[in-house]
């Protein structure tokens, strides 16, 4: 299997992963077997420069998001994954800009797809704890009201973030000062300032709304009980350090409205 990249976000071109939706049963699930490795993949800047600003600004999201779920966590020390997980962000938030200006920059076309790849190959993730719990609610939010998945990442993220402050305290405040430039805070002042600048890049940069009301989907929240009940049956609690129950699940959907 071979793979010619024209959407840059999910690193299928350099993993083994992959996501299978069936909106007829509200069922969106993820899965990863190394018969989905590519032989040969070709990444050529070029062929991303008809993308619609949406999938250019979901692509870029989705990519950002991939990173903090393996770097916002815990871990602490870990200096050669955070280093390299800090470049990654901030070429995709100065690239992100770039690409949001001028929609035919062969940089920032080449920056956010070569960052793309690096966002999920694997290569983040070794010998650190990962999360990956906004993107296993994000995924209900695709199955019950059809929204784009990086988008479903900007409304979940935000609040699993403000759940888990304790716990991602110092990570928050260390992206905050080596990716957003924080100088000034406490180290809570400057975590708290991460999830708002965070928040704005989403919003303000690459247009993507941070709220499940900004968008043209079902407003009726019933299906969120559907969530719960899911997730319990299937004995799912979430995070890196296992506070996310179904209850807590629901809450934090609820909080995304």
């Amino acid at each position: 299997m071979g793979c010619v990249m024209t959407l840059p976000a999910t690193g299928s071109e350099s993993n083994n992963g992959a996501v299978l939706s069936r909106r007829s049963c509200n069922a969106k699930y993820a899965f990863n077997s190394n018969l989905l490795f590519p032989q040969f993949s070709i990444l050529d800047p070029e062929t991303t420069m008809s993308l619609p600003t949406r999938q250019t600004a979901n692509g870029v999201v989705d990519s950002f998001v991939h990173v903090c779920e393996q770097y916002l966590t815990v871990c602490l020390n870990a200096d050669v994954q955070d280093r390299y997980a800090e470049a990654l962000l901030n070429v995709l938030i100065d690239n992100g800009k770039l690409v949001m200006a001028n929609p035919h920059s062969y940089i920032a076309r080449s920056n956010i797809m070569w960052a793309a790849t690096q966002a999920l190959n694997k290569w983040l993730s070794q010998g650190v704890i990962v999360d990956w719990a906004t993107h296993m609610i994000g995924h209900e939010l695709t199955a019950y009201l059809g929204m784009d998945h990086a988008r479903t990442l900007a409304c979940i993220q935000p609040r699993v973030l403000r759940f888990q402050f304790d716990a991602k305290m110092q990570k928050l405040a260390q992206m905050g000062v080596r990716v957003f430039g924080i100088s000034k805070g406490t180290v809570p002042e400057i975590a708290m300032q991460t999830i708002e600048k965070i928040e704005d890049f989403y919003e303000n940069v690459m247009g993507v709304p941070t709220h499940i009301c900004q968008y043209k989907v079902d407003q009726n929240k019933d299906w969120i009980g559907e969530v719960v009940k899911k997730f319990k049956e299937n004995n799912v609690v979430l995070g890196e350090n296992k506070r996310i129950t179904p209850e807590i699940v629901g809450r934090l959907i609820e909080d995304s409205y």
